[in-house]
């Protein structure tokens, strides 16, 4: 299932009224930075968020792009054979095959003021052998977007374009994202199946939702 290819984020401006706020009331620099750190820098109000699809022609920058997730990834490999370096350098090669070949399979590039951030890579499996019209198979967003909402505004994004049955399953040492995970999804879903599961398969949690479309105005 596929939508419009662009849908740029419409930022709202309340960071230029708060800026000017604390402007103004010097003895609060305290408190906006307070604010600031736990809400994101009012500079990421103001991006422009994108998610374009991935073209046959953008495999190497997948690749390129993978390389620095499996690193990020690798330390939940600790103590496993996953995740070591090939005699290259690299880490192996990402099967990237199906997301050109299977229209259930969606290759996406995260774009910040048009500077590439991340990408995510959807399809349509199961980890619990359940119904399924969305996986989050990978998802990343680079270092210096972190923490600051680029992440959840991408993943709202997602929901809009792409709305049905999601699952998103959670490896078990991966403790920060599964609590991004849990808020991200609690925004739009109304119900959750939040499940631990420990099988052949996989080993943590899996969140199945519904997400509806949004209503269309006129």
């Amino acid at each position: 299932m596929r939508s419009n290819p662009r849908t740029p984020f419409r930022r709202h401006d309340h960071d230029s009224d708060a800026g000017l706020f604390f402007s103004r009331l010097p003895f609060l620099s305290s408190l906006e930075s307070i604010v600031r750190r736990h809400t994101g820098s009012p500079a990421y109000w103001r991006m422009n968020i994108e998610l374009v699809p991935a073209k046959q022609e953008d495999r190497t920058t997948l690749d390129n792009l993978l390389q620095l997730y499996t690193h990020d990834f690798s330390e939940h490999w600790a103590g496993r054979p996953d995740g070591e370096l090939e005699p290259d350098g690299r880490f192996a090669p990402y099967p990237l095959d199906p997301y050109w070949s299977d229209v259930t399979c969606i290759p996406l590039l995260v774009k910040v003021d048009s500077h590439l951030a991340g990408f995510v890579l959807l399809n349509a499996q199961s980890h619990v052998d359940a119904p399924v019209d969305h996986n989050v198979a990978e998802f990343f967003i680079v270092r210096k977007h972190r923490r600051c909402g680029v992440g959840t505004r991408v993943i709202q994004q997602i929901f809009d374009r792409y709305p049905g049955q999601w699952e998103i399953a959670v490896a078990r040492r991966n403790v920060s994202a599964l609590a991004f995970w849990r808020k991200v999804v609690a925004q739009r879903a109304n119900e959750v199946d939040d499940r631990d599961v420990q099988s052949s398969r996989w080993n943590g949690f899996v969140l199945r939702f519904r997400i509806e479309p949004r209503p269309q105005h006129r």
